[in-house]
């Protein structure tokens, strides 16, 4: 969670894990020139070239959005590129993949350059397991859109590249003390709970008390899409009754998935390793 709480022998609180959660510096300090090299080495990391940001492209659209996405304007080796970073907490931002980008050069249609063919990456951040636990990062190319998802509740706590680096910072707040990969050696020193006023703690509190609500919105959801599977299987006995209820949930929870993508155009493939399900299964929704 970022900041890890534990008693001391007199009954004292106190801090154990000093960062801060990515999403939550998304919407508040690395929108901060001086903290552009936090988001830099994010995205170099997963595009895989040194880029440089130029400008935050800041819009009515970030405030719908409650601060959720963040739209860059910099440049690689290549020239100007523009850069979605999109925090996600349900299934809507991969479905709306397409339709969000399409917002983002809208809104920023001047900082948008047809003739030099700039270049549209989207990262999407998934804080909301929706996949069956067996990848943590798809990257692929939609419509000349090029797209980065890290699923980072299935990120397996084992940290041997840059990009699971990240991960392990987005999923547990560590970092490596002589990390070298981009961006994580500032955010060491950036991106500290206790170097925030009392007021940035307060509202950064609140804050992981809503993600604990909504998290058991979700699960909540999740166990009344169940409910049905466990009543018919409870005639049957109750552990096989559950274990069928929680299979057939999931399954219609990626079918569901899989529909409204399909729907959007997404390619067949990408479908099946966002949702775990078979080509065939897709092909014939």
């Amino acid at each position: 969670m970022g900041i890890k709480i534990k008693e001391t022998k007199k009954g004292e609180v106190m801090i154990n894990e000093k960062y801060i959660r990515f999403d939550w510096a998304v919407k508040r300090m690395l929108r901060d020139k001086a903290n552009f090299d936090v988001l830099e080495g994010l995205i170099t990391v997963l595009l895989g070239e040194k880029i440089t940001i130029e400008e935050l492209l800041e819009s009515e659209g970030n405030q719908e959005a409650l601060d959720n996405r963040v739209d860059i304007k910099a440049k690689d080796s290549w020239g100007c590129i523009i850069v979605t970073i999109q925090i996600a907490y349900d299934i809507t931002a991969i479905e709306n993949l397409r339709y969000g980008t399409a917002k983002t050069i809208t809104a920023h249609i001047s900082n948008y350059n047809y003739q030099e063919g700039d270049r549209i990456y989207t990262i999407i951040l998934q804080y909301y397991n929706m996949s069956d636990g067996s990848w943590h990062v798809h990257q692929g190319c939609r419509n000349s859109i090029n797209y980065s998802i890290l699923m980072i509740p299935n990120f397996n706590d084992v940290a041997t590249t840059p990009i699971e680096e990240w991960l392990d910072y987005l999923k547990n707040g560590r970092i490596k003390e002589d990390t070298k990969t981009p961006g994580l050696a500032e955010a060491r020193k950036k991106l500290q709970y206790m170097q925030m006023s009392r007021a940035e703690q307060i509202a950064y509190e609140r804050h992981m008390d809503s993600l604990a609500v909504q998290s058991g919105a979700f699960d909540a959801a999740r166990l009344e899409g169940h409910a049905e599977g466990w009543e018919v299987g409870r005639e049957e006995g109750f552990a096989e009754g559950r274990a069928e209820g929680r299979a057939e949930g999931e399954k219609d929870k990626a079918l569901e998935i899989a529909r409204k993508m399909k729907a959007k155009g997404f390619p067949i493939e990408d479908i099946s390793a966002i949702t775990g399900l078979g080509l065939s299964e897709i092909t014939n929704l």
